[in-house]
C-alpha cells in the first residue's frame, strides 16, 4: 500500500504526541479498531470515499461510531 506523504507525517505526529503523553498502546488500540471498523463495513467505506458527503458530516459521522 502506497502511503501518502501528508498521511506519513500525520501518522508520525499522532504517534509522537501518543508517545510524550504515555499513552501510544491505547492510540495503536484505538489505531487498529477504526481500521478494523471501516474494513468491515463496505457501506461505511463508500460514504468516507464519496465526494459528495462534506468532510464535516464525516467528521460527524465517526464522532458518533467511535
Amino acid at each position: 500500500m502506497l502511503v501518502s506523504k501528508a498521511a506519513r507525517r500525520y501518522a508520525t505526529a499522532l504517534l509522537e504526541s501518543a508517545n510524550e503523553q504515555g499513552s501510544i498502546e491505547n492510540t495503536l488500540k484505538d489505531i487498529h479498531l477504526i481500521k478494523a471498523t471501516i474494513e468491515g463495513s463496505k457501506e461505511l467505506r463508500a460514504f468516507l470515499k464519496s465526494p459528495v458527503v462534506k468532510p464535516a458530516d464525516k467528521q460527524k459521522a465517526l464522532a458518533s461510531i467511535f
